[in-house]
């Protein structure tokens, strides 16, 4: 067991050093996962809001969530323990699956967001 983790651990290491921007992902060691530290790290939802700059729900940190309109910390906890069990949301109406999101919800933070490149609304 201790050498395929091993094995597996060097083939991370070496897809990650591959990927050109593998010196901004951060390992979280309390969900076990790899996190792209720069996006939550360049400027926070709602400086980016101000500036009419479109956000993405991956490149979202916990603290984040709680600067859109009708999200508080306990939605924001539970979008965050959502994309640590289940993965990235990958597009904008994925959030839907959190508990908590329907459609009133997704239609209030669509303005903000980014679907396929465009903006979501």
């Amino acid at each position: 067991m201790a050498n395929d983790l091993s094995l597996c651990s060097e083939r991370l290491i070496r897809q990650l050093q591959d990927w050109p921007s593998a010196a901004a992902l951060r390992y979280d060691p309390q969900t076990g996962c790899f996190y792209r530290q720069h996006d939550r790290d360049w400027l926070r939802a709602g400086q980016r809001m101000a500036l009419a700059i479109a956000l993405e729900p991956d490149a979202m940190g916990l603290s984040d969530w709680p600067d859109l309109p009708g999200v508080g910390p306990r939605l924001a906890q539970r979008i965050e323990n959502d994309r640590h069990e289940n993965g990235d949301f990958s597009a904008f109406h994925c959030l839907k699956r959190v508990p908590g999101i329907g459609p009133r919800t997704l239609e209030r933070l669509a303005p903000f967001f980014v679907t396929d490149g465009n903006l979501a609304n």
